[in-house]
């Protein structure tokens, strides 16, 4: 049933964002002119809040739209984006999603990314599988070379760009091609489901990627940091996310580029 009602409110969230009238987007910057808000997102984002707090009551929230985040994840712990892809979403691009995590004692058990422009729901509960609305996905062992590799800019960080666009450079002969699409939560959601087969980016936070991680790993994935590490789920970290052979072989290669470049 805790499914069942968690669907439910993303379902609302997923309509509310979709049917937005374009000529009333209000938009304000917060880190710098790049990293947009909107009324949207935060009207979205305490919508949730709202209906998930009748859901489980006991449950402390984190929201990207939220300075006064939780800082601990005992217990039960909401782990939300809004609107992913805000600047798709504001520039009426079709192609955002709401992600929500519900983590237990520090580990996420259950994840939904809605893309409501294609009626989409990638869904996980942990031990049960992955699914986009009710077909099950499983990753594919593709190897690097065989890999659509999608990345993200960071483009809130522009002190990661110069790395970022060098070693997507150096790594496009080792690939079949490349996509920048501008969500995360979907790029993530897109490897678990094959539309791309290995995904990174320098900096995100882990209200981009807290859901889309258990859909990824109940897929057959592979999501750590870019040296192989564990993501964080309190602090942002670096992200690569792929089926096993595209994972372990971007590894090396992040690797040996950080050893080239000194």
């Amino acid at each position: 049933m805790l499914k069942e009602k968690i669907e439910k409110v993303i379902k609302e969230a997923g309509q509310y964002v979709k049917n937005v009238d374009y000529s009333h987007v209000e938009m304000h910057s917060k880190l710098n002119f790049r990293d947009l808000c909107t009324e949207h997102d935060e009207k979205t984002q305490a919508f949730l809040y709202a209906e998930l707090k009748k859901i489980l009551p006991e449950a402390k929230f984190i929201g990207e739209e939220d300075s006064h985040s939780s800082e601990s994840l005992e217990g039960y712990c909401f782990i939300i984006d809004p609107i992913d892809g805000t600047t798709n979403f504001a520039l009426d691009y079709h192609h955002s999603a709401i992600s929500i995590a519900l983590v237990k004692d520090g580990e996420v058990v259950l994840g939904m990314v809605y893309n409501p422009y294609l009626d989409e729901l990638f869904w996980a509960e942990k031990g049960k599988g992955a699914y986009v609305n009710e077909k099950p996905i499983s990753v594919y062992d593709t190897d690097l070379k065989h890999s659509l590799l999608g990345f993200g800019t960071s483009p809130y960080h522009m002190e990661l760009a110069k790395e970022t666009f060098d070693l997507t450079y150096s790594i496009y002969p080792h690939v079949m091609d490349i996509r920048r699409c501008g969500s995360a939560a979907l790029d993530i959601c897109y490897v678990a489901a094959n539309r791309q087969n290995v995904f990174f980016e320098t900096i995100l936070q882990p209200w981009d990627y807290a859901a889309a991680s258990l859909i990824l790993s109940e897929a057959g994935g592979m999501i750590t940091d870019m040296l192989g590490g564990r993501i964080d789920l309190l602090h942002g970290c670096s992200i690569c996310a792929g089926n096993g052979r595209s994972h372990a072989e971007f590894i090396d290669y992040y690797k040996s580029f950080k050893e080239r470049r000194g």
